[in-house]
């Protein structure tokens, strides 16, 4: 009968879905060599430092040339529930009914923690079109580095572009008001939206 041993654990974190991916090796101890196109029944939990299991998984996987597994878990509502005051998260895997590796999850993914605590990020603001409550021909989007200012006319439609910055939950955006250069807007970031010293808000 083999029996296995993992030689290295990796999870990483997936941030454009919430999954976490994990690799294990699985080696045969009889003779050390790896498992190589295998396939395995693998059990894979993420757990907080509680011991709360945030999800858990059971799913076949076959090992490549060099015995190495390379699995993911868990979906967009994975971290729902979870409690972020019960860091570090842990992930670990049974293969064929043997714990082979558990290992702390080092980098949770960034925008899911942000949505979950109220965080604003740049992840946050690129990802959607920012419309002026009541008035959706006045918005902005948000680059990396650039804020667009769009405005819909009856004989076409203006942009402009601007430099921002987050501090926090604020948003400092450079951009000419009432026709001074040297105004400019100030967002807060609340309950998912944006609002602006105008007494405005920005909402998706």
């Amino acid at each position: 009968m083999k029996r296995l041993f993992t030689i290295a654990a990796i999870a990483s974190a997936l941030s454009a879905n919430a999954q976490i991916g994990y690799q294990v090796s699985l080696l045969d101890n009889a003779t050390g060599e790896p498992r190589a196109d295998e396939t395995v029944t693998v059990e894979i939990a993420i757990t907080d430092s509680n011991g709360k299991t945030l999800c858990s998984e059971r799913k076949s996987a076959t090992t490549n040339d060099f015995g190495v597994l390379s699995l993911t878990v868990g979906n967009s509502s994975t971290f729902t529930d979870a409690d972020w005051s019960a860091l570090p998260f842990f992930i670990s895997a049974t293969v064929d009914g043997t714990l082979i590796g558990r290992s702390q999850i080092l980098s949770v993914p960034i925008a899911e923690y942000a949505k979950q605590a109220g965080i604003l990020t740049k992840e946050i603001l690129k990802s959607r079109a920012w419309y002026r409550y009541g008035d959706k021909q006045y918005y902005y989007t948000f680059s990396d580095d650039t804020a667009t200012f769009h405005e819909n006319y009856a004989d076409g439609h203006f942009t402009s572009k601007h430099k921002y910055h987050i501090d926090g939950n604020n948003v400092f955006l450079i951009r000419p008001l009432s026709g001074s250069v040297s105004d400019f807007e100030l967002f807060i970031y609340s309950d998912n939206k944006l609002f602006n010293l105008k007494d405005e808000y920005f909402y998706h």
